[in-house]
């Protein structure tokens, strides 16, 4: 009864993986196409070698670009771009 349980918390666990794999895959995508990624790209902030590196980008669209929509909503996309180019 233990190996069955075991066998199928493993599975599971694959499946959960991969899981997570798709959504963070489908993140660094949107990070890749977002109007934040090209703008902070022409103020330097991110070079074409940190648009390489997926853990950047899947950084940028969890944590940062929530906090831009949230700016963009409060003062329009010229108060990011302000913001970036401080």
């Amino acid at each position: 009864m233990t190996l069955f349980n075991n066998k199928t918390l493993q599975f599971e666990n694959v499946e959960d993986q991969g899981r997570q794999q798709e959504t963070e895959e489908k993140l660094v995508y949107q990070a890749m196409k977002s109007q934040y990624t090209k703008l902070i790209l022409e103020h330097f902030l991110l070079s074409y070698i940190d648009f390489t590196d997926t853990a950047i980008l899947l950084g940028l669209q969890k944590n940062v670009y929530p906090l831009y929509d949230e700016l963009k909503d409060l003062r329009g996309l010229n108060g990011v771009k302000e913001h970036v180019g401080k």
